[in-house]
């Protein structure tokens, strides 16, 4: 079971102390919020703001960057599941409060006319320093904030989010919490 931290997300538990929950976070960046000057070409790291962040220690943590034609995110279940390219492979990551800068495996060829939509994906883990605030990218400050909801997040304390098929319906809702928010951690590409 979980419990809600500062962040309105949940901490698990595992006997040791809480740990954060497994996440999975999709967010769309529209093409209109690009540089004009930018009219294609490949991706090679970006760096999102964190805040509040108390012991950022992630496992697994991975990133996917994709193109899509949507603008938001109209419900929990409106998941981006297809053309998704792995471009940051699964390693442990420690964030910390300001810019953390991800250097990709294989850049992101971007083809200038689609919005992009960006997947972070983490576990909390089992073992390890307890790290009840690496979700802190969602948090209240040093974000961008969109005219509709621009990002979709999942925590579960007893699934792993970024290995669910979504299928438009929420099989996990007593185990898991969703949230939509306008709120953008604030990002460099």
């Amino acid at each position: 079971p979980g419990r809600p931290n500062a962040g309105g997300l949940s901490s698990c538990t595992n006997g040791e102390g809480n740990r954060d929950a497994s996440v999975r976070i999709q967010m769309i960046y529209q093409r209109s919020e690009l540089p004009a000057s930018f009219i294609g070409g490949q991706f090679f790291n970006m760096a999102l703001t964190a805040n509040g962040v108390t012991n950022g220690f992630t496992q697994q943590f991975t990133i996917k960057m994709g193109c899509t034609t949507k603008t938001s995110f109209t419900s929990v279940t409106d998941w981006v599941t297809t053309g998704m390219s792995q471009v940051f492979d699964p390693r442990a990551v420690n964030l910390a409060n300001g810019l953390n800068t991800f250097t990709f495996d294989r850049a992101y060829d971007w083809q200038g006319t689609d919005n992009i939509v960006v997947q972070i994906c983490f576990n909390g883990g089992t073992t390890g320093p307890p790290a009840n605030s690496a979700i802190y990218l969602v948090g209240d400050v040093n974000k961008t904030l969109t005219p509709a909801p621009s990002v979709l997040v999942l925590t579960s304390c007893s699934v792993k989010p970024c290995e669910f098929t979504f299928t438009g319906v929420n099989p996990l809702a007593t185990t898991s919490q969703y949230i939509t928010s306008s709120n953008r951690p604030s990002t460099k590409f």
